[in-house]
């Protein structure tokens, strides 16, 4: 498995991070309480996420640090909608070769609460990207499930977690040394995981 120094690093800053965010939205000050809510329903977001990815057996790739952002409009306090892209530079594991996993997903979210606090669920389609240094790029359709919670810190500023699930359909294909397919199995769905926290600002 890769051991480079910048890798680690990566990790452990984007775990801090992680606990950084949690931290901040259980010890605001009292004061962040007292913030009465947005006037206006309809709000423009933007957003980063950091988190982590975890892959199927079948691809054979090590679960690995991801990142990404977003941009979202609120329809009302309950409805909104989100352009959402997430990547992840993990490696193949028996190879130890780098793989470029991407997804740019379109999501329709509704909270079930609109105070401060607001958990959420989401739904939505979109693509996923897999460049691999050692087989054929793919491509495909995906959609996406999942939940979360953001907590607003001031009247434009909010932190959240989430989790989702990118469900997507692929066969198991393998290849001679020549990049030609030798083998290619009937097409079967798989799950991609994300586990993320982020910082968000509505304007």
């Amino acid at each position: 498995m890769p051991s480079s120094i910048a890798t680690a690093r990566t990790r452990r800053l984007a775990r801090r991070f992680i606990w950084l965010l949690l931290l901040a939205a259980i010890v605001m000050p009292a004061k962040a309480a007292a913030i009465d809510p947005p006037l206006k329903d309809r709000r423009a977001m933007i957003g980063i996420t950091i988190g982590r990815r975890f892959y199927p057996d079948e691809l054979n790739l090590g679960n690995d640090f991801a990142f990404g952002g977003r941009v979202g409009l609120g329809l009302n306090r309950r409805w909104s909608l989100h352009l959402d892209f997430v990547a992840s530079h993990t490696y193949r594991q028996t190879t130890s070769r780098a793989s470029y996993v991407d997804a740019l997903r379109f999501l329709g979210r509704a909270n079930i609460m609109t105070g401060r606090f607001r958990p959420y669920v989401q739904a939505g389609v979109g693509g996923l990207l897999f460049i691999f240094n050692d087989a054929p790029t793919t491509a495909g359709g995906a959609v996406t499930f999942g939940l979360g919670a953001d907590y607003r810190l001031a009247p434009q500023t909010f932190v959240f977690v989430e989790s989702s699930a990118d469900l997507y359909s692929q066969g198991d294909t393998t290849y001679d040394f020549d990049g030609s397919v030798a083998y290619s199995g009937p097409d079967r769905w798989r799950r991609l995981g994300t586990i993320s926290a982020g910082i968000g600002v509505e304007f």
